[in-house]
């Protein structure tokens, strides 16, 4: 997938993370705030299953983002495949994660902005 950028109100230019397997349908565009230190991976799961894996042999497998979002990052903008059932967020500094629901059952709408809180560190 190729990165584009688009122009935001302040005048700054952002690359947009491409978290799409195909191009077929119209993607959901959603701002992703990272309040952590860490940078995070995205990770998406066709609606067709109901759990995704980390084992790319399975047919199930996560599709993971072709970027990943920096930590300490007020906003990136993200494109998601409509027929995403649910997203991770995975902490890559200590292999957290967490799912992401769509707001509307199958995928059919996302929110505007995913806030990713500050991990919890012992």
């Amino acid at each position: 997938m190729c990165r584009a950028k688009v122009a935001f109100p302040s005048s700054q230019n952002q690359e947009i993370v491409q978290c799409q397997w195909t191009n077929s349908s119209a993607p959901f565009y959603v701002v992703v705030s990272n309040a952590d230190s860490s940078d995070i991976k995205i990770r998406s799961c066709p609606k067709k299953y109901d759990s995704c894996t980390g084992d790319m042999s399975k047919d199930n497998h996560y599709y993971d983002c072709d970027a990943d979002v920096s930590g300490l990052n007020g906003g990136t903008p993200v494109l998601i495949n409509a027929g995403v059932g649910y997203i991770v967020v995975y902490y890559k500094d200590s292999g957290k994660y967490y799912s992401v629901q769509p707001t509307a059952k199958g995928g059919l709408a996302w929110p505007g902005t995913i806030e990713v809180p500050e991990q919890t560190r012992k």
